[in-house]
């Protein structure tokens, strides 16, 4: 019981981080996705703050991020150069 207890405050705390920054988030399993809308160079700021207070919150709970199965989906306009973000500075 005391491990569902701390699961379930875990998942509390990781919704309660991604809401401070707008982001939503989606959970199934061991997989996350975050979805945002990006108008500006804001926007693309407040991702990049929530990715990094992401990995803060992840490293407190000793959980790695695997980087090499995050990705991005642009939807809209074809003429913007992509923005990179970074996970743990990869």
């Amino acid at each position: 019981m005391q491990k569902e207890t701390n699961s379930v405050y875990m998942l509390q705390k990781y919704h309660k981080i991604l809401d401070s920054y707008g982001i939503k988030v989606k959970l199934f399993a061991d997989d996350a996705k975050l979805y945002v809308k990006i108008v500006n160079s804001v926007d693309t700021a407040v991702l990049q703050a929530a990715l990094n207070a992401l990995c803060l919150w992840a490293d407190k709970w000793q959980l790695t991020v695997a980087v090499d199965k995050c990705c991005v989906l642009y939807i809209g306009k074809a003429d913007k150069t992509p923005t990179v973000y970074l996970i743990n500075n990869m």
